[in-house]
């Protein structure tokens, strides 16, 4: 089972979702994102903690298309997400 993070720090304790009656915060509850993996075939290197990952000799186009490009665009988006939103 997934963790998840309570992004709302409680502050809709008290409200009810109108769909199925659950706290708000409850409702509001996130999964948090691991990556997969999948970029490990990709030559990459971390310019500074600002700017994130570069990857060379890697074309986009080619990530698109591949049979597991969903598997590589999730882990390029969780790569845009700073670490202590993590």
């Amino acid at each position: 089972m997934a963790e998840h993070t309570d992004i709302t720090n409680g502050a809709f304790d008290g409200f009810q979702s109108r769909s199925n009656g659950q706290s708000l915060s409850a409702v509001l509850k996130i999964a948090a994102l691991k990556p997969n993996g999948s970029l490990k075939e990709y030559e990459s290197f971390n310019l500074t903690p600002e700017i994130g990952t570069e990857f060379r000799n890697t074309d986009l186009a080619e990530i698109l298309r591949a049979e597991n490009s969903n598997d590589l665009i999730h882990d390029l988006a969780i790569l845009s997400i700073p670490p202590y939103h993590l």
